[in-house]
């Protein structure tokens, strides 16, 4: 009796929702009959979906999908494969933070709360061209989170004004002390958490009481962790940082991705922000989404 087979569609996204243009190795490994497997070596998805003929289907269309894109991160699912027609697969993949090639805006074209943060902290474009594409990123992944999260009084992006330090995963800053009691008050937004692992330096010593909030997003969460000066002046710092790295674990397994690593990586958080919560954080993994190509 012959094998029964079908045309498997695949139809790769990025986190945004738009077509990928990237080659992949694609594995489908049969979980009834190995010496079902088949491997395409090269598929290039270039903005349009790409037809895998041949597949074996029903009753032995089981199988795992493995997709392995040179940019993108090793994706895997379950396949089943119906017999008499075929199978669409659309599925979004995440961008490999070693394989990125970002591209961020010049200085006066940056997003609203990020420039005016800047040029209140008396940064200009030279000191904004020498920070490193992580710390960059870092910076606008924050920013574009905190503006998107609003408080009694407005965007927690207006609290801040003076950028103190910037690091992949968080920032350092100023902050207006109203902004804790703003935190504070709304419950349905940030929930107490340990601040402990969170430390500030000479001269600001963190709150003995109430130290730090984080939003209640299972992933790309914004976590505010407030110290005030040790000289009495009344000054207040904010350590805002996105997520933990179980946070982003949880979101890679969810969409059942391969990530690797301990640290939360910026990049990772550019997708996580906008798969998860539709924020685009104003610069693009891929000099082609730049060109606006996708």
């Amino acid at each position: 009796m012959p094998e029964n087979r079908s045309n498997v569609t695949l139809d790769m996204i990025d986190a945004f929702g738009r077509p990928i243009f990237d080659t992949a190795r694609v594995e489908i490994r049969n979980t009834r009959v190995r010496s079902l497997d088949l491997a395409f070596p090269k598929v290039d998805f270039q903005g349009q979906p790409v037809t895998l003929k041949g597949v074996p289907a029903f009753p032995n269309g089981s199988a795992e999908l493995l997709i392995l894109p040179q940019r993108y991160l090793l994706k895997k699912i379950a396949l089943h494969v119906p017999a008499g027609r075929g199978l669409d697969v659309r599925e979004m993949l995440f961008a490999n933070p070693d394989r990125v090639e970002p591209v961020f805006p010049s200085f006066t074209k940056l997003p609203e709360a990020v420039l005016k943060l800047l040029r209140d902290s008396k940064m200009k474009a030279a000191d904004w061209s020498d920070l490193e594409d992580e710390q960059k990123a870092g910076l606008m992944n924050v920013c574009a989170k905190a503006a998107a999260v609003h408080v009694d009084g407005g965007p927690v992006t207006s609290f801040f004004q003076i950028v103190r330090d910037i690091l992949p995963a968080r920032i350092f800053l100023l902050v207006n002390p109203a902004l804790h009691d703003a935190v504070m008050a709304a419950p349905l937004l940030f929930r107490s958490v340990p601040g402990g692992l969170h430390a500030f330096g000479d001269g600001f010593a963190r709150l003995e009481k109430d130290e730090s909030f984080k939003t209640f997003d299972e992933a790309g969460n914004l976590q505010l962790t407030f110290a005030r000066d040790t000289s009495g002046e009344g000054k207040m710092v904010v350590d805002a940082d996105l997520d933990d790295h179980s946070g982003v674990k949880h979101a890679f397994d969810v969409l059942k991705h391969a990530i690797t690593g301990t640290d939360t990586n910026p990049y990772n958080m550019h997708q996580i922000l906008a798969h998860f919560q539709g924020i685009d954080v104003g610069y693009s993994l891929f000099p082609e989404v730049a060109r606006g190509a996708v």
